[in-house]
């Protein structure tokens, strides 16, 4: 493979993990305005509250639903812990598992991992939380290429600062102003203090292209992390050609 056959199979992943996201976006969305609140992706289902805008895996909602959002039964009770982990102080994912799962996504092998939680975790960080909060969309993708394949414990320890707790969803927290100002720190440090010190100061479209436009400033990271997605692909495939004998 030359130079030009490598970075076009490389725009091919970025291509096709865009349209991964986006026919999940229309999911997504698709399951906020039905009964059921019921969103599958891929092999896996996932039940949706519709009040705070939040995805969780459906084998952790149980009976616990009353009509479109889960009722939080205090500290201590099951459906509190859920909105925890799924949407608030308890969340926790890895990048080497966002990569896994986005991997055999792309491979089509998905029936052969375990994945419900990771997804739900990737649905919300990558389809939802930009729906309510557009700057974490570009931003959520360059913490992930700068922590893959994974070195952080926790990759929401640099995300959370950055997004809205959705177990507390409607009410904003932390303050949309607190957000903004973790946004541009997390840039100022990513660019050497080149981008964010004045975000507070910037409106909400001119904010969101500068977060944009780190995408493409951040180029040689952004290619790492989608070679990073091929990597993942292409073992999943050879495993599961493996299996197969």
């Amino acid at each position: 493979m030359d130079l030009t056959e490598f970075y076009e199979t490389l725009g091919g992943y970025r291509r096709r993990v865009g349209e991964v996201l986006a026919a999940s976006r229309e999911s997504f969305l698709r399951a906020m305005h039905s009964e059921s609140n019921v969103l599958t992706w891929y092999d896996q289902v996932f039940w949706v509250d519709r009040v705070r805008w939040l995805v969780v895996p459906m084998l952790d909602v149980g009976t616990a639903t009353v009509g479109h959002t889960l009722q939080d039964d205090g500290e201590g009770g099951e459906v509190n812990e859920t909105l925890a982990v799924y949407g608030g102080p308890s969340r926790m994912n890895w990048s080497h598992e966002l990569l896994r799962v986005l991997g055999t996504m792309l491979a089509g092998t998905t029936e052969r991992r375990i994945w419900s939680m990771t997804g739900a975790h990737l649905l919300n960080l990558a389809v939802v939380q930009p729906l309510v909060n557009p700057p974490f969309g570009p931003l959520f993708w360059l913490a992930f290429a700068e922590d893959a394949p994974g070195p952080a414990d926790n990759l929401y320890t640099e995300l959370a600062p950055m997004m809205f707790d959705m177990s507390a969803y409607p009410t904003r927290e932390p303050s949309p102003q607190a957000v903004r100002r973790a946004q541009g720190e997390f840039l100022l440090r990513l660019t050497s203090g080149v981008v964010g010190a004045d975000a507070e100061q910037r409106s909400p479209d001119d904010w969101l292209r500068i977060c944009t436009w780190q995408l493409y400033a951040q180029w040689p990271m952004m290619d790492r992390l989608f070679g990073e997605i091929w990597s993942r692909t292409t073992r999943a495939e050879i495993e599961a050609r493996e299996a197969q004998r």
